[in-house]
């Protein structure tokens, strides 16, 4: 299998694992103080929009574009709407790549203003393993906040065993 074709999954295996932890996310578990990395379930996921989305304007010669965070409303439905649009969004990017795209190299600045050069293959890689660790942060913010229901499996073998 092509390194391209293996990102790919683990894109559609991303945005699924997202969806999945977004159905349990409510507003008052969203709302609820926790602690963590981030005061609130909600504060987490918000993270996670604007990282996915920088990454993405990077990735699509819109560096300068806005964070999600400095125009969203403040609702736990635009919250999910725009964590998905995110998503679909980078699984789009992806749709008629190769193997060459995932080593061209891309040149960006951080939001500190630091210029680095890498591969696209590393960000791509970073931003799966940054989503997944803070989706492992929310279910736990989640359960501090009194969810007491049964979340389902949202790790990548478990994507692979429903749609592989």
């Amino acid at each position: 299998m092509k390194a391209i074709e293996i990102t790919k999954e683990l894109y559609a295996a991303n945005s699924w694992s997202t969806k999945t932890v977004l159905e349990a996310v409510t507003d008052e578990l969203a709302d609820a103080p926790t602690g963590g990395s981030f005061p609130t379930a909600k504060a987490t996921l918000i993270h996670v929009w604007d990282a996915q989305s920088v990454w993405y304007n990077r990735l699509t010669d819109r560096a300068n574009a806005e964070l999600p965070s400095k125009f969203y409303d403040g609702s736990l439905q635009a919250l999910k709407d725009g964590l998905l649009l995110s998503c679909d969004n980078l699984e789009k990017l992806l749709e008629d790549k190769d193997d060459d795209y995932l080593d061209t190299k891309l040149k960006y600045t951080n939001l500190q203003g630091k210029e680095f050069e890498q591969p696209i293959y590393q960000v791509l890689f970073h931003l799966t393993q940054h989503s997944a660790m803070h989706r492992g942060q929310v279910i736990l913010q989640l359960r501090q906040a009194g969810f007491t229901g049964k979340l389902p499996q949202t790790d990548a073998i478990a994507w692979f065993r429903l749609f592989r």
